[in-house]
């Protein structure tokens, strides 16, 4: 058996080990992504449900959903620093928890269905405030 031989012989065994091992590692790869992409949903979920969850956030929806709709304007709400420090928290929270939804961390239907009817009637009930602070700011609608 010559040398050239020796080297098909030596390349058709590589070939064969690494064929197989290579494949293994790319399954591996693609299954430790999914599996990643997963854990990081559940971990966005998780914080989210956190932030609505304190007992801050609960009073603050209920304070938010009792209050009629002329206590939730501008210059009612600046006469009541408390209130107006409960009304800009709780849009600061949608805020942050609107960041990942937008960035594409996690799906829009997951959110939804985890507190979506619930953040629906607060920014139902704050839109007023909020084109008030656009007139005030002279801002288009674009930015909230």
């Amino acid at each position: 058996m010559g040398i050239r031989e020796i080297l098909e012989m030596a390349s058709f065994i590589a070939t064969t080990i690494g064929v197989p091992i290579a494949a293994s590692g790319i399954f591996l790869l693609v299954l430790q992504t999914h599996l990643q992409r997963k854990q990081t949903r559940r971990d966005t979920l998780f914080a989210l449900y956190s932030q609505l969850d304190t007992h801050e956030a609960r009073q603050a929806r209920e304070f938010i959903y009792r209050a009629s709709p002329e206590a939730l304007r501008l210059d009612s709400l600046t006469k009541s620093p408390e209130e107006l420090k409960i009304v800009d928290e709780t849009l600061a929270n949608l805020e942050r928890m609107a960041y990942p939804i937008v960035q594409g961390y996690l799906p829009s239907d997951d959110a939804f269905n985890l507190y979506g009817q619930v953040l629906l009637a607060v920014s139902w009930k704050l839109w007023p405030y909020i084109e008030d602070q656009r007139r005030l700011r002279e801002v288009n609608g674009m930015g909230h």
